[in-house]
């Protein structure tokens, strides 16, 4: 991540956080619910295949193609008390606005898969689904962060650690 982009995200996050708070780590992934990544996208293959059809009758079959659902980027920075989401500027790719921040003593990773892209399945603490954090390869910088913060917040219970 660019140090012009890291600093316009400390900046916003200034507003987020609290007195005496401090960053300790600043991570860019694409984030989805792990319930909602299924529903979307049977429902965006059904959806996609809807429209192709409509497409294929309106225009006699000249014109065919698919929809699907994109997850959305955000701007992750983690604090010694919260973990906090920035959406991630679709135009620019520049931080956007906060969206939300999780108490960090109620994170856990219950899952941390490496690949070609790294996944991370967090545990908000909160009674909600699971959020599926997915971090792209390029840079390497993501990846290390990404490593950094599943190092950073504990495991959920019985999981053994894989980063």
């Amino acid at each position: 991540m660019a140090s012009m982009r890291e600093r316009r995200l400390l900046k916003t996050a200034a507003g987020a956080m609290q007195p005496g708070e401090t960053v300790e780590l600043i991570a860019m992934a694409r984030l989805s619910s792990a319930k909602e990544t299924v529903r979307r996208n049977a429902a965006g293959a059904a959806a996609g295949m809807a429209a192709s059809l409509l497409a294929s009758a309106v225009t006699g079959g000249t014109v065919m193609g698919t929809m699907a659902f994109a997850p959305q980027d955000v701007y992750l920075v983690l604090s010694d008390r919260q973990l906090m989401f920035f959406e991630a500027n679709p135009s620019t790719g520049g931080p956007g606005r906060y969206l939300v921040g999780f108490p960090r003593s109620g994170l856990r990773v219950l899952e941390f898969a490496s690949g070609f892209f790294l996944k991370m399945l967090l545990d908000l603490g909160s009674g909600s689904a699971p959020m599926l954090l997915t971090f792209p390869p390029i840079p390497p910088k993501i990846r290390r962060n990404a490593r950094a913060l599943a190092a950073a917040l504990p495991p959920a219970a019985g999981t053994a650690p894989r980063y």
